[in-house]
């Protein structure tokens, strides 16, 4: 990814967040190989912010027009607020599964069963949970949730708020790396947040940076 965040972020901030993202998903690991009854670590190599308006566009050049997606949707509210998508693309959705049920092979046009859309949702909800939680813990705050969403779709964009993408929001994008013994599995997750959100996230990368002074 491009990294267009320095209009937000410092360089040192963005790497700020980078570590205290990848701490709160190091933090999630133990929870998720309990989910998925197998060993997995998880890393943030690459993280972006960008304007709303810029959102539809980084959206279509990180899947295939039209390909079908498997999206986690979980709204979510504290000092800072909003809506957060965990996507994979259709393949990386199955090889995840495969890897999860030891299948050798799984058609790319097989439907996943309901089983493994509440393994993938649960997946999601502590991925999400880890990530904003850690922010929240910066700011000596506590984060409310709604009930995660499970959506099988094929244009995420399609699935956000219509008005989002009018309004001055942005999106905080984290690719998202789910290293297993046998494979690697890449995912985006997608923070919709607004203006007064992002002063929050900055003010919790401040409050981490400033114990390394």
């Amino acid at each position: 990814m491009n990294d267009t965040s320095g209009n937000f972020l410092s360089e040192l901030q963005i790497d700020a967040l980078k570590e205290i993202i990848n701490i709160a998903f190091g933090n999630a690991a133990a929870s998720l190989s309990e989910v998925i009854e197998l060993h997995a670590t998880l890393n943030v190599p690459e993280i972006k912010i960008v304007h709303s308006k810029e959102l539809r566009d980084f959206i279509g050049t990180a899947f295939e027009s039209g390909e079908d997606l498997h999206i986690v949707e979980q709204h979510y509210t504290s000092e800072f607020k909003g809506i957060a998508y965990l996507a994979f693309s259709r393949n990386s959705g199955k090889l995840f599964i495969s890897l999860l049920e030891e299948y050798n092979e799984m058609p790319a046009n097989m439907s996943i069963n309901l089983l493994e859309k509440e393994t993938l949702t649960e997946v999601g909800n502590i991925i999400i949970g880890a990530c904003l939680s850690k922010i929240a813990e910066l700011l000596s705050d506590v984060v409310s949730y709604l009930p995660p969403r499970y959506i099988d779709g094929k244009y995420l964009y399609e699935d956000m708020p219509g008005n989002f993408f009018d309004g001055e929001g942005y999106a905080v994008i984290l690719k998202t790396i789910f290293q297993f013994e046998k494979a690697d599995v890449d995912g985006f997750l997608f923070l919709l947040i607004n203006m007064d959100s992002i002063d929050k996230i900055k003010e919790a990368v401040d409050k981490f940076m400033s114990k390394y002074e």
